[in-house]
């Protein structure tokens, strides 16, 4: 079952699709109008009346969807969408709720990892991670997961389809650890 609110002025028709044990994609409309002024895409997303925080994901247009990995079989998750504009947080994002499948058996093999993973400071605030594609051919990589996390917060991750991605405001002189994931079409 999926459960949507009312359409907001800088996204629509926010959607859950290909839900399995372990993944689901969500995915989004951008806007019709003032698509300029939408800097980035924020997806919260947990388990249904859990008292744990939500993981929260960053999504930069024009991406508009993005897979959603290591999730629990048979678990009822809820899924908020909002997009940052110049103004700031828009405050009536979308709501989702669906139920992973119970558990599947899952391919045998070694899963592709991206390669060469590198990271440049431009200021005190920025670096560019970078990356080259998995090497196995096979596996068709169609989105990356970079998670980052300092020892102060928890982990936020973003999402992208290319090989890199700018970090920003980042706190000077602390420590991030960052790590890459490749995602194939079947969340893997």
């Amino acid at each position: 079952n999926v459960t949507t609110l009312p359409s907001s002025r800088f996204l629509s028709n926010v959607q859950v699709s290909h839900i399995t044990s372990s993944t689901a994609v969500i995915s989004w409309d951008p806007p019709t109008s003032n698509a300029g002024q939408v800097l980035s895409y924020s997806i919260g997303y947990g388990p249904s009346g859990s008292d744990r925080p939500m993981k929260n994901i960053i999504v930069f247009p024009p991406n508009t969807s993005l897979i959603l990995t290591d999730l629990n079989e048979s678990t009822p998750y809820v899924v908020t969408v909002s997009a940052k504009t110049f103004f700031g947080i828009e405050a009536t994002g979308s709501l989702l709720k669906f139920t992973t499948q119970s558990f599947t058996v899952h391919p045998n093999g070694t899963l592709a990892a991206p390669q060469e993973v590198k990271v440049g400071e431009f200021e005190s605030h920025c670096v560019l991670v970078s990356w080259k594609s998995p090497s196995d051919p096979t596996n068709e990589t169609i989105q990356y997961n970079v998670n980052v996390q300092d020892n102060d917060s928890s982990t936020v991750q973003y999402t992208t389809n290319g090989n890199y991605i700018y970090l920003r405001n980042l706190h000077p002189e602390h420590t991030y650890n960052i790590s890459v994931s490749a995602v194939n079409r079947k969340g893997k």
